[in-house]
Protein backbone atom coordinates (compact mmCIF):
# COMPACT_ATOMS: atom_id res chain seq x y z
CA UNK A 1 0.00 0.00 0.00
CA UNK A 2 1.31 3.44 -0.90
CA UNK A 3 1.20 6.44 1.54
CA UNK A 4 -2.92 7.33 2.71
CA UNK A 5 -4.61 10.73 2.87
CA UNK A 6 -4.75 11.00 6.54
CA UNK A 7 -5.25 14.85 7.28
CA UNK A 8 -6.41 18.02 5.44
CA UNK A 9 -5.93 21.34 6.86
CA UNK A 10 -5.10 25.05 6.81
CA UNK A 11 -2.60 27.07 9.00
CA UNK A 12 -4.73 29.30 11.08
CA UNK A 13 -3.13 32.52 11.91
CA UNK A 14 -4.04 31.28 16.22
CA UNK A 15 -2.32 28.27 15.57
CA UNK A 16 1.41 29.83 15.16
CA UNK A 17 3.35 31.10 17.70
CA UNK A 18 6.01 34.44 18.17
CA UNK A 19 8.27 33.25 14.92
CA UNK A 20 5.35 33.83 12.77
CA UNK A 21 4.93 30.42 12.01
CA UNK A 22 2.60 26.95 12.90
CA UNK A 23 3.67 26.50 16.34
CA UNK A 24 4.60 22.59 17.47
CA UNK A 25 1.85 21.78 19.41
CA UNK A 26 0.15 22.00 16.46
CA UNK A 27 1.94 19.91 13.83
CA UNK A 28 1.50 17.12 16.97
CA UNK A 29 -2.63 17.53 17.13
CA UNK A 30 -2.24 16.61 12.79
CA UNK A 31 -0.39 14.04 13.51
CA UNK A 32 -2.29 12.60 16.20
CA UNK A 33 -6.00 12.79 13.77
CA UNK A 34 -3.78 11.41 11.19
CA UNK A 35 -2.63 8.15 13.27
CA UNK A 36 -6.58 8.39 14.20
CA UNK A 37 -7.58 8.26 10.39
CA UNK A 38 -4.79 5.87 9.21
CA UNK A 39 -6.48 3.33 11.47
CA UNK A 40 -10.05 4.08 10.78
CA UNK A 41 -9.26 3.42 7.08
CA UNK A 42 -7.23 0.21 7.47
CA UNK A 43 -10.49 -1.07 9.55
CA UNK A 44 -8.39 -1.14 13.09
CA UNK A 45 -9.49 -0.02 16.73
CA UNK A 46 -7.84 3.52 18.44
CA UNK A 47 -4.09 2.95 19.01
CA UNK A 48 -2.04 4.37 21.58
CA UNK A 49 1.45 6.33 20.59
CA UNK A 50 4.21 4.84 22.73
CA UNK A 51 7.02 6.76 21.01
CA UNK A 52 7.00 9.73 18.06
CA UNK A 53 10.06 11.16 16.59
CA UNK A 54 8.94 14.48 14.71
CA UNK A 55 11.74 16.27 12.14
CA UNK A 56 11.33 19.88 11.43
CA UNK A 57 12.37 20.08 7.81
CA UNK A 58 10.31 23.97 6.60
CA UNK A 59 8.07 26.36 7.97
CA UNK A 60 4.32 26.62 7.66
CA UNK A 61 3.10 30.34 7.48
CA UNK A 62 -0.25 31.50 8.36
CA UNK A 63 -3.03 30.33 5.35
CA UNK A 64 -1.04 28.17 4.70
CA UNK A 65 -3.08 24.74 3.20
CA UNK A 66 -1.46 21.14 5.08
CA UNK A 67 -2.15 17.39 3.77
CA UNK A 68 -0.34 14.40 5.59
CA UNK A 69 0.01 11.28 3.80
CA UNK A 70 0.51 7.97 6.40
CA UNK A 71 1.82 4.46 5.93
CA UNK A 72 3.57 1.78 7.75
CA UNK A 73 7.65 2.09 7.33
CA UNK A 74 9.24 -1.01 4.91
CA UNK A 75 13.14 -1.60 5.79
CA UNK A 76 15.77 0.07 7.70
CA UNK A 77 16.19 0.93 11.24
CA UNK A 78 12.60 2.20 11.55
CA UNK A 79 11.05 -0.67 10.13
CA UNK A 80 6.80 -1.15 11.28
CA UNK A 81 6.83 2.57 12.31
CA UNK A 82 4.26 4.65 11.16
CA UNK A 83 5.48 7.31 9.09
CA UNK A 84 3.46 10.35 8.52
CA UNK A 85 4.69 13.38 5.74
CA UNK A 86 3.32 16.90 6.46
CA UNK A 87 3.27 18.32 3.26
CA UNK A 88 2.27 21.76 1.99
CA UNK A 89 -0.49 20.85 -1.18
CA UNK A 90 0.66 23.93 -3.07
CA UNK A 91 4.33 23.42 -3.17
CA UNK A 92 4.43 19.72 -2.69
CA UNK A 93 7.18 20.16 0.25
CA UNK A 94 7.74 18.25 2.97
CA UNK A 95 7.49 20.52 6.12
CA UNK A 96 7.41 18.05 8.48
CA UNK A 97 7.36 14.50 9.26
CA UNK A 98 7.02 12.03 12.01
CA UNK A 99 7.66 8.19 13.22
CA UNK A 100 5.69 6.51 15.16
CA UNK A 101 5.64 3.31 17.77
CA UNK A 102 2.92 2.23 18.14
CA UNK A 103 0.55 -1.09 19.71
CA UNK A 104 -1.55 -2.62 16.98
CA UNK A 105 -2.33 -1.58 13.05
CA UNK A 106 -0.52 -4.84 12.53
CA UNK A 107 -0.80 -6.37 8.56
CA UNK A 108 -0.72 -2.79 6.89
CA UNK A 109 1.02 -2.29 4.00
CA UNK A 110 3.69 0.27 3.52
CA UNK A 111 6.17 1.56 1.85
CA UNK A 112 9.71 1.26 1.61
CA UNK A 113 11.92 3.30 3.88
CA UNK A 114 14.23 5.23 1.67
CA UNK A 115 10.75 6.60 -0.25
CA UNK A 116 10.90 8.40 3.48
CA UNK A 117 14.03 8.90 3.91
CA UNK A 118 13.49 12.65 4.96
CA UNK A 119 11.46 11.54 8.23
CA UNK A 120 14.83 9.38 8.98
CA UNK A 121 16.34 10.43 12.81
CA UNK A 122 19.38 12.82 12.33
CA UNK A 123 20.22 14.34 15.88
CA UNK A 124 17.33 12.54 18.15
CA UNK A 125 18.05 8.97 18.33
CA UNK A 126 14.29 6.75 17.16
CA UNK A 127 14.54 4.32 20.21
CA UNK A 128 12.00 5.31 23.08
CA UNK A 129 14.45 6.98 26.11
CA UNK A 130 14.48 5.87 29.51
CA UNK A 131 13.45 8.22 32.30
CA UNK A 132 16.24 10.41 34.12
CA UNK A 133 16.76 11.39 37.56
CA UNK A 134 14.72 15.12 37.03
CA UNK A 135 14.19 15.26 40.45
CA UNK A 136 17.84 15.06 41.77
CA UNK A 137 18.66 17.51 38.58
CA UNK A 138 15.90 20.23 39.92
CA UNK A 139 17.44 19.48 43.64
CA UNK A 140 20.87 20.54 42.60
CA UNK A 141 20.21 23.35 40.19
CA UNK A 142 21.02 21.91 37.21
CA UNK A 143 17.14 21.99 36.17
CA UNK A 144 14.05 23.91 35.85
CA UNK A 145 10.52 23.73 36.79
CA UNK A 146 9.36 24.73 33.24
CA UNK A 147 4.98 23.27 33.37
CA UNK A 148 2.55 22.40 35.63
CA UNK A 149 -0.58 21.60 34.38
CA UNK A 150 -3.88 19.43 35.71
CA UNK A 151 -4.98 17.14 33.49
CA UNK A 152 -8.29 18.46 32.51
CA UNK A 153 -10.89 16.03 31.30
CA UNK A 154 -10.75 17.80 28.09
CA UNK A 155 -7.28 16.85 27.50
CA UNK A 156 -8.16 12.99 26.75
CA UNK A 157 -9.18 11.41 23.73
CA UNK A 158 -12.80 9.50 23.20
CA UNK A 159 -11.25 6.08 24.87
CA UNK A 160 -9.69 7.97 27.88
CA UNK A 161 -6.23 8.68 26.93
CA UNK A 162 -4.39 11.90 27.54
CA UNK A 163 -3.47 13.25 23.86
CA UNK A 164 0.11 13.41 22.77
CA UNK A 165 -1.23 16.74 21.42
CA UNK A 166 -0.97 17.65 25.26
CA UNK A 167 2.41 16.24 26.42
CA UNK A 168 3.97 18.76 22.99
CA UNK A 169 1.60 21.31 24.30
CA UNK A 170 3.79 21.34 27.68
CA UNK A 171 6.79 20.63 26.00
CA UNK A 172 6.04 23.75 24.23
CA UNK A 173 5.45 25.73 26.35
CA UNK A 174 8.44 24.91 28.24
CA UNK A 175 10.94 26.18 25.74
CA UNK A 176 10.75 30.09 27.41
CA UNK A 177 11.63 28.44 30.95
CA UNK A 178 14.69 26.48 29.78
CA UNK A 179 16.51 28.85 27.50
CA UNK A 180 15.60 31.71 30.37
CA UNK A 181 17.10 29.50 32.49
CA UNK A 182 19.98 28.61 30.28
CA UNK A 183 20.31 32.83 30.41
CA UNK A 184 18.61 33.87 27.29
CA UNK A 185 15.24 35.29 28.14
CA UNK A 186 13.02 36.68 26.40
CA UNK A 187 14.79 40.36 26.53
CA UNK A 188 17.96 38.61 25.61
CA UNK A 189 16.35 37.16 22.35
CA UNK A 190 14.62 40.41 21.36
CA UNK A 191 17.54 42.39 21.84
CA UNK A 192 18.80 40.51 18.74
CA UNK A 193 16.04 39.58 16.94
CA UNK A 194 15.97 36.40 17.61
CA UNK A 195 13.37 33.11 18.10
CA UNK A 196 13.72 29.57 19.11
CA UNK A 197 12.91 27.20 16.93
CA UNK A 198 12.82 23.10 17.41
CA UNK A 199 14.07 20.72 14.26
CA UNK A 200 13.76 17.40 16.04
CA UNK A 201 11.91 16.03 18.59
CA UNK A 202 11.05 12.97 20.21
CA UNK A 203 7.99 11.72 22.65
CA UNK A 204 8.08 8.85 24.65
CA UNK A 205 5.58 7.89 27.22
CA UNK A 206 6.16 5.70 30.04
CA UNK A 207 2.24 5.71 31.88
CA UNK A 208 -1.02 6.59 31.67
CA UNK A 209 -2.29 9.56 32.57
CA UNK A 210 -5.72 9.82 35.08
CA UNK A 211 -8.09 12.80 34.25
CA UNK A 212 -6.94 15.31 37.27
CA UNK A 213 -3.78 14.40 37.70
CA UNK A 214 -1.34 17.08 38.61
CA UNK A 215 1.41 16.81 36.21
CA UNK A 216 5.22 18.63 36.93
CA UNK A 217 7.46 19.14 34.03
CA UNK A 218 11.37 19.36 34.76
CA UNK A 219 13.52 20.80 31.72
CA UNK A 220 17.32 21.05 31.54
CA UNK A 221 20.00 20.80 28.64
CA UNK A 222 22.34 18.16 28.38
CA UNK A 223 24.64 18.99 25.39
CA UNK A 224 25.19 22.26 23.50
CA UNK A 225 27.02 21.98 20.25
CA UNK A 226 27.92 24.88 17.77
CA UNK A 227 24.67 25.93 15.98
CA UNK A 228 22.15 23.74 17.83
CA UNK A 229 21.70 22.46 21.34
CA UNK A 230 19.58 19.56 23.46
CA UNK A 231 16.80 20.44 25.74
CA UNK A 232 15.05 17.32 28.00
CA UNK A 233 11.45 17.71 29.40
CA UNK A 234 10.12 14.97 32.02
CA UNK A 235 6.69 15.07 33.22
CA UNK A 236 5.74 13.11 36.26
CA UNK A 237 2.82 12.67 38.68
CA UNK A 238 2.81 14.89 41.46
CA UNK A 239 0.74 12.87 43.48
CA UNK A 240 2.01 9.41 42.62
CA UNK A 241 6.04 10.29 41.60
CA UNK A 242 5.20 8.55 38.90
CA UNK A 243 7.33 9.53 35.72
CA UNK A 244 4.75 9.83 33.26
CA UNK A 245 6.88 11.10 30.02
CA UNK A 246 9.97 12.82 28.40
CA UNK A 247 10.60 14.72 25.76
CA UNK A 248 13.90 15.05 23.64
CA UNK A 249 14.09 18.25 21.85
CA UNK A 250 17.02 19.73 19.22
CA UNK A 251 16.49 23.41 19.05
CA UNK A 252 18.37 26.14 17.34
CA UNK A 253 18.35 29.80 17.45
CA UNK A 254 16.46 31.56 14.46
CA UNK A 255 17.35 34.86 12.92
CA UNK A 256 14.17 36.66 11.98
CA UNK A 257 16.10 39.08 9.54
CA UNK A 258 17.43 36.01 7.36
CA UNK A 259 15.41 33.53 8.83
CA UNK A 260 18.24 31.35 9.32
CA UNK A 261 20.10 29.74 12.11
CA UNK A 262 22.55 31.75 14.47
CA UNK A 263 25.37 29.98 16.37
CA UNK A 264 24.54 29.29 20.11
CA UNK A 265 25.73 32.15 22.32
CA UNK A 266 28.72 30.83 24.58
CA UNK A 267 26.77 31.90 27.93
CA UNK A 268 25.27 28.71 27.81
CA UNK A 269 28.93 26.82 28.51
CA UNK A 270 28.55 27.82 31.61
CA UNK A 271 25.34 26.01 33.14
CA UNK A 272 25.48 23.44 35.81
CA UNK A 273 26.20 19.96 34.67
Amino acid sequence: MALVSTHVGYVEKWECDTNDHLNVRYYAKRFDEALEMLAALTGHPSVTVKSRHVRFHRELRADAMTRVRSGRVIGGPANGRIVHLLENPETGETAATALDQVDGLAGIGGVPAEEVAAAMPRSVPLEPAEPADAVARLERGAATLSNIRVADPRSFDAVGRYRSFEFISGFSDAGAHVWAFAGMGSAFMAERNWGRIAVESKLTVFGTVEPGAVLRQISWIPDVAPKSMALLHQVDDVRTGKVIARGDVRVMILDFATRRSVPIPDVLQSLPA
